[in-house]
């Protein structure tokens, strides 16, 4: 019984002993926390001292290069107009010479150089509201491949109009707000769509301090304003301007290489862009792979005249009421001037007073399906006859990039442009053909590293068979009249359902 208590003694001593170990160590711990944390605490009080002495020293050289600042602007003005004098003086005395072998060079690299053309507007900020300003027609090329259409929305989609404005506030020459500028467009071409005779009108900034604008017409009756102007264009656009501003030049230097101003003139106040246009052209390229040509034009002559052609568009039943146009001509036409091994190139050629949503796209397909024995050439008269037709079949229309807005025709419209102007321009669109060309260049290396095959096998297209549905046995869209009543429908609920 003893020997059993001595072994609990000695269990409890060494056990005691343990603790105190354990306890001194715990002690010795605290010990070098404490230490850590003086040495911390002396850190952070070095490192809050040197965060205020560098806030300190900032705010004294931002002082001090705000100082400078001030005293190089100065120095650049001053040297800016010195400069300005100087270039004055060397352009009058610039030799014909001179010109001509800057010319040789520029002509190397047009898009890397820029040049004053004539009469520019002054830069200087203010308010420009006291300037004054002319009702003006600009002519406007694009290449519509990377812009969202030619209107602007309420989107944040980049648009050939978005791109106008841009660089008429740039330049200066807008003296108010858009909506005061009494704008107006003659066409309102679709995404990947391009333009070479779009037209534009507005009030822009002028160099006449003498003109005082006439009163324009009022809203209710701006379309006959606007027709009855017609006979003012041919006097308006022939207005002697010498000193006024270079639009042509100035905002070809601030618009995107894609889009350029090809020429301007001064309109009547109640000119409209889209109501006093008396017709618009479109052509449309496509490649002849063994198209019926023949058939194509006895069917694309049907189109000619006024028709319904509501089965020849995407219906707009919240703005449109009717869907009469008239088409003046349609031809298609082969491109002689466009050579390309391999390819034989054409174009539809469509002129028409008016046209609705998608039209020419939505014609171009059915001609095509003519041409390619798919439908008959029958079919268009089919077509347009809507009471044999009166729902419009479900068909693909031609894609969008092949299409082009080729001219805005006026009565008397005479677009001008400055000698230095149309010199940028050739050479702009030069270079872009340029760039085109050594794309095609790779397109046709790159035809070197294709499997052989025979040569008929490989410019022969191959159809699938049985592909193609009639289009007098494909499902059908909603008719107009349908389309209207859902969509009154759906206006009706959306006013229900807002608190009153």
């Amino acid at each position: 019984m003893d020997s059993s208590i001595e072994r609990k003694l000695l269990a409890a001593q060494q056990r005691i002993v343990d603790l105190e170990a354990f306890v001194a160590s715990l002690r010795l711990t605290i010990e070098r926390l404490k230490s850590e944390n003086a040495e911390l605490r002396g850190t952070l009080f070095d490192i809050d001292k040197s965060r205020v002495t560098w806030q300190i020293k900032k705010k004294e050289e931002e002082k001090h290069i705000q100082s400078e600042a001030n005293t190089t602007l100065s120095f650049v003005n001053h040297a800016r107009d010195a400069d300005i004098e100087i270039k004055e003086v060397q352009v009058t005395s610039q030799s014909s010479e001179v010109w001509k072998e800057t010319e040789q060079i520029m002509s190397l690299m047009p898009n890397f150089f820029e040049i004053d053309t004539t009469t520019k507007p002054n830069s200087t900020k203010g308010d420009i509201s006291r300037y004054s300003r002319r009702h003006v027609a600009l002519k406007i090329m694009y290449l519509g491949t990377k812009f969202h259409g030619f209107a602007s929305d309420a989107s944040s989609q980049r648009t050939v109009e978005s791109e106008l404005f841009r660089a008429l506030e740039k330049t200066r020459l807008l003296t108010e707000e858009r909506s005061d500028a009494k704008y107006t467009r003659c066409g309102r071409t679709d995404k990947g769509v391009s333009a070479n005779g779009q037209v534009i009108a507005l009030f822009l900034r002028s160099n006449d301090k003498h003109y005082e604008n006439a009163n324009m017409s009022k809203e209710g009756d701006r379309i006959a304003a606007a027709i009855s102007s017609r006979a003012e264009e041919l006097h308006f656009s022939r207005i002697k301007n010498d000193g006024e501003i270079d639009y042509v030049g100035v905002l070809n230097r601030a618009l995107p290489l894609d889009i350029r101003v090809l020429g301007w003139c001064y309109v009547p106040p109640n000119f409209s862009a889209r109501f006093n246009c008396l017709s618009r052209e479109y052509n449309y390229f496509f490649v002849n792979n063994g198209l019926d040509i023949e058939a194509m034009k006895r069917a694309a002559i049907k189109f000619c005249g006024e028709h319904d052609f509501r089965n020849f568009c995407r219906m707009d039943a919240d703005n449109v009421r009717s869907f009469r146009r008239k088409i003046m001509a349609f031809d298609i036409l082969p491109c002689y001037d466009v050579k390309v091994d391999g390819f034989k190139l054409w174009m539809f050629r469509v002129e028409g007073t008016a046209f609705l949503w998608h039209q020419v796209r939505c014609m171009v397909a059915v001609l095509l399906m003519v041409g390619q024995k798919k439908e008959c050439e029958f079919v268009v008269d089919d077509l347009l006859d809507i009471e044999k037709t009166a729902e419009k079949p479900q068909y693909v229309m031609a894609p969008e990039s092949p299409l082009v807005l080729q001219s805005c025709n006026f009565q008397g419209l005479s677009f001008q442009c400055s000698t230095n102007a149309a010199r940028f321009l050739h050479l702009h669109l030069k270079s872009v053909i340029s760039e085109h060309l050594f794309a095609l260049g790779a397109l046709k290396q790159m035809d070197l590293h294709l499997p052989t095959c025979k040569s008929s096998e490989a410019t022969q297209y191959v159809p699938l068979k049985n592909s193609h549905v009639p289009l007098c046995n494909r499902p059908t869209e909603p008719t107009y009249a349908e389309r209207r009543e859902k969509l009154l429908s759906k206006k009706v609920q959306i006013s229900t359902a807002l608190p009153a």
